[in-house]
């Protein structure tokens, strides 16, 4: 008989409240991350990352989740963006380790293509370094991508390509309508997803 699920890893998911950070106006500091890092800790069995999110908004500064029109990829900073969420991941994971917490961490990917999704994980483990064995799971973000069917499909076929050691978790962001995890489910019934 086919298993159409796999198990889940744990119960007790935290956000980094990152997104809500942003659209309060307040500034997200290594303070504010280590309130949430030991929160994390003590309550969670994940942590969701805190991501620099890859995107400029235009003249008006404001865009919404699922705005496209208003923001636009910021391929300059690209780099420097992967390279503080892998810090921000390895700061997390040290903080869950001093802890002796069983919280792991969840990484958001951001890119706008297969090159950049993948490009982003290598340069957040790049960070991470010797602590990649603490990463719990893997989410990917739409921020760069946009939020459409095709861009969901693309998300979940990326995913099983990101190197990350198998096997890890896969966290679907933002799934507000069941056609938004169709393409997950269809992946994973597929064998696509052998170790996640």
């Amino acid at each position: 008989k086919l298993q159409k699920y796999r198990p889940a890893i744990k119960n007790i998911h935290a956000d980094s409240g990152g997104l809500q950070i942003i659209t309060r106006g307040l500034k997200n500091t290594p303070e504010v991350r280590e309130k949430v890092y030991t929160n994390q800790a003590t309550y969670a069995d994940i942590g969701m990352s805190f991501d620099e999110i890859p995107v400029k908004a235009t003249q008006d500064g404001k865009s919404s989740k699922i705005d496209t029109k208003r923001r636009y990829y910021d391929k300059e900073n690209f780099e420097n963006y992967a390279r503080q969420t892998g810090k921000n991941v390895r700061a997390q994971i040290e903080t869950f380790n001093k802890m002796n917490s069983k919280c792991r961490p969840f990484v958001i990917i951001q890119g706008s293509s297969y090159d950049t999704y993948k490009r982003w994980a290598e340069l957040v483990l790049e960070e991470v370094g010797d602590l990649q064995d603490h990463i719990g799971g893997v989410a990917m973000g739409s921020a760069a991508l946009g939020m459409g069917q095709l861009e969901d499909v693309k998300r979940a076929f990326y995913v099983a390509q990101m190197p990350f050691k198998r096997p890890f978790h896969l966290h679907v962001l933002g799934v507000g309508a069941l056609r938004r995890i169709l393409p997950y489910i269809l992946f994973s019934q597929s064998g696509m997803y052998e170790g996640i």
